[in-house]
């Protein structure tokens, strides 16, 4: 039986945590995505997870809805799996918002989207963009409500270090966070390979829409929602795709290539 028993509401999807330390209950806290909101207990959760064991016991084990799903002899590293596990059901299934894979930031009063999936070299890029005075939005998931509009994802960075990542907040580059919602002015694919200049090529929207498809988890599931929700996102937007050179200097290009975006 577990003695800690706790309720979050993220972005329409409902949670519940349990376990059996103060320790390990507010570990777990910890590491859920930015915007959780804690909630008395409802009738009905989306999705329960419980940390059972403990150190003097050499094991941690995770459990999802009620089903055995890993273990560890460390909770840090469980806790990694059940960080991972939340945040991709959020993106999933969430109601209120669509998720996309991308890096996301603000620039004279519009949002610039970077999507792309893991290892594209987002985090570096948004970093860059921070630096050289954009406000933060994301360098995870970009959050877009029912009108197509960015709303900030307040995530600290996780910027790769050796053989593992560090959570860096934006603060610590020079960045502030954006407080507002944007429309989207610029769309930008790209991916980081040494040695080159970043010299985009125009997308359509649909080409664009096509490949913000790819990169949104609630797609294969809610497939006519997230189709709607990514052209109300688009209206407007230019886009651009090319492969990119080292961050400091794209950063650079591409927010002169934005200089104007605050008048269109």
């Amino acid at each position: 039986m577990s003695r800690f028993a706790s309720h979050y509401d993220l972005y329409g999807v409902t949670i519940a945590l349990r376990s059996e330390a103060a320790e390990v209950q507010a570990a777990g806290v910890a590491v859920l995505p930015p915007g959780w909101r804690e909630i008395d207990a409802p009738d009905a959760v989306d999705r329960s997870y419980a940390i059972t064991g403990g150190a003097s016991s050499g094991c941690f084990d995770l459990y999802i809805d009620d089903e055995p799903a890993t273990g560890a002899q460390d909770l840090d590293d469980l806790l990694i799996y059940f960080r991972l596990d939340v945040r991709a059901y959020v993106a999933r299934t969430s109601p209120h918002f669509l998720f996309v894979h991308a890096g996301a930031v603000g620039w004279k009063g519009r949002g610039v989207l970077l999507p792309g999936p893991s290892h594209a070299g987002k985090t570096t890029l948004v970093a860059a963009l921070l630096r050289a005075g954009a406000t933060y939005y994301s360098d995870d998931y970009a959050l877009f409500d029912r009108q197509g509009l960015l709303h900030p994802y307040r995530n600290p960075l996780s910027v790769r270090a050796e053989q593992h990542r560090v959570d860096i907040p934006a603060e610590a580059l020079g960045g502030v966070h954006g407080q507002e919602a944007l429309r989207l002015g610029l769309v930008v694919f790209t991916e980081y390979r040494p040695g080159h200049v970043w010299q985009p090529a125009p997308l359509s929207s649909g080409q664009a829409l096509v490949r913000l498809l790819a990169n949104t988890p609630a797609a294969q599931q809610h497939f006519r929602a997230s189709l709607h929700g990514l052209r109300k996102a688009l209206e407007g937007a230019a886009c651009l795709v090319g492969v990119r050179g080292e961050a400091e200097e794209t950063a650079q290009l591409l927010l002169d290539h934005g200089r104007t975006l605050g008048s269109t």
